[in-house]
């Protein structure tokens, strides 16, 4: 997914981009996005882009996949298996011990799959 922002700070090779919110997103709420409608996020800055520049920045389609999954699979699988090998108290602790996995998780492949910014913007909208 690529989305087009503006660079609004760098710091060493990395820029923070503020992104107007995309109509097709509705009502969705899992980018975290401002009551004006905008978005900040850190992207690796590999071409260089200055500030105040527009920019592209590439999304990877996997990491909003593989989020989707831990994030809703994870908590019903462990759920299942905690009640099958505990009953409603194993159901209990593994929840609980699948939202501490997806904090270690996101950690991880947070890492691994930073945005980052393609090309710069030679016209405006």
């Amino acid at each position: 997914m690529i989305e087009i922002g503006e660079v609004i700070k760098l710091d060493g090779g990395q820029a923070e981009v503020l992104f107007q919110r995309n109509p097709a997103c509705g009502n969705c709420t899992a980018c975290r996005a401002q009551a004006d409608g905008t978005l900040k996020t850190m992207a690796d800055n590999a071409i260089g882009a200055k500030l105040g520049e527009r920019v592209e920045v590439e999304f990877s389609s996997r990491s909003f996949a593989r989020a989707a999954l831990i994030v809703f699979g994870l908590p019903v699988v462990l759920l299942f298996l905690g009640y099958y090998l505990g009953g409603v108290l194993g159901a209990l602790l593994f929840l609980l011990a699948s939202f501490g996995l997806i904090l270690i998780l996101d950690r991880f492949f947070s890492k691994n799959n930073a945005p980052r910014i393609i090309a710069l913007c030679t016209k405006r909208p």
